[in-house]
């Protein structure tokens, strides 16, 4: 069996071989793994190397499966290891779900992945600064009522405790600012730099038995009584194929086509800010994200930076705003 060659000792990655973000400089974790070469045989073959694909891997591992994964670039090169990083509760596709689970069962699944994700963090030591806190900001009255429906939710599961709904004056006192109506806290909530939880997660995955591969482009999938994962320089034989790719493939387009589209967000970093901005704009160390559909958030880094991004646009094109 071909197993991932690990380094000796971390070392500093090629600029060109990560992302040039905020993230990506500083991330605590400089693992790399080999590319694949030759063939693997496995229970089951994950195609990408983000959140999807590593949390996946760690959980098949914790059940006894063989797992490798392969990823065309490094660990957390996509949206995994370049987004807001706010940990928030909630369920997308409820409607569908609610054919095939009760409404106790869709409820448990909001906080599902909150509860994964620190579990792990103690669990594998991950250190990737979790914290706890978060608001959700409005800027118009419906979405003040659409709040309070939450937090009323909240309170009938015997969660009420832990969310507080604000006014206008709360709101500015916690972030300096009077550009919000209300909002809604919530301590089950929280933040993180992704980059390095992802990175822990795939180390916890390969100390459990997951074999990862970087820099190895999935460039065929061949169907049969055991599916063939090819790339450039291997194979991998594997029983069932998971693809988590997401936008950064072009695999099984007959039945993936049109299913996916890239939706583009941006963030930016300021210097690090001094202790009395901090204590006029984010005392609380909250990450905070507005209701809108294109919308904005922000959150402080452990080095006390501004982290500020939001949605742009659906096209896949960087905004003329932001320079290379």
């Amino acid at each position: 069996m071909v197993r991932p060659q690990r380094p000796n000792g971390p070392h500093v990655l090629p600029q060109e071989e990560h992302t040039g973000s905020y993230y990506a400089a500083t991330r605590n974790d400089l693992t790399t793994y080999s590319e694949l070469n030759g063939e693997v045989e496995t229970d089951v073959c994950i195609i990408g190397g983000g959140f999807t694909g590593i949390a996946t891997a760690l959980t098949l591992v914790e059940r006894g499966h063989r797992v490798v994964v392969l990823e065309q670039n490094r660990i957390s090169w996509g949206a995994s290891g370049r987004n807001g990083g706010q940990l928030i509760h909630g369920l997308g596709g409820s409607t569908r779900l609610s054919k095939f689970l009760n409404d106790e069962q869709l409820w448990a699944l909001h906080y599902r992945g909150n509860d994964i994700i620190r579990s792990r963090v103690a669990g594998y030591g991950i250190d990737c600064d979790l914290k706890t806190g978060y608001v959700e900001v409005a800027i118009k009255q419906r979405q003040m009522v659409g709040l309070e429906a939450d937090y009323e939710a909240h309170q009938r599961r015997g969660l009420g405790d832990h969310l507080r709904l604000l006014d206008r004056a709360e709101v500015t006192a916690l972030i300096g600012t009077q550009a919000y109506i209300g909002g809604m806290s919530n301590d089950l909530n929280g933040h993180l730099p992704p980059l390095n939880l992802c990175l822990g997660e795939a180390r916890a995955a390969v100390e459990q038995g997951a074999l990862l591969f970087e820099q190895s482009e999935v460039l065929e999938i061949e169907h049969g009584e055991t599916v063939r994962v090819r790339t450039a320089q291997g194979c991998v034989v594997a029983q069932k194929v998971l693809i988590a790719g997401n936008a950064y493939h072009r695999l099984e387009r007959r039945r993936l086509s049109g299913l996916v589209f890239p939706a583009g967000s941006f963030i930016i970093a300021t210097e690090p800010l001094e202790d009395d901005e901090i204590a006029r704009i984010n005392p609380q160390d909250l990450a905070v994200c507005d209701l809108n559909n294109v919308l904005d958030y922000f959150r402080l880094s452990a080095d006390k930076r501004m982290l500020f991004g939001g949605r742009c646009n659906y096209s896949g094109r960087e905004p003329r705003s932001v320079e290379a």
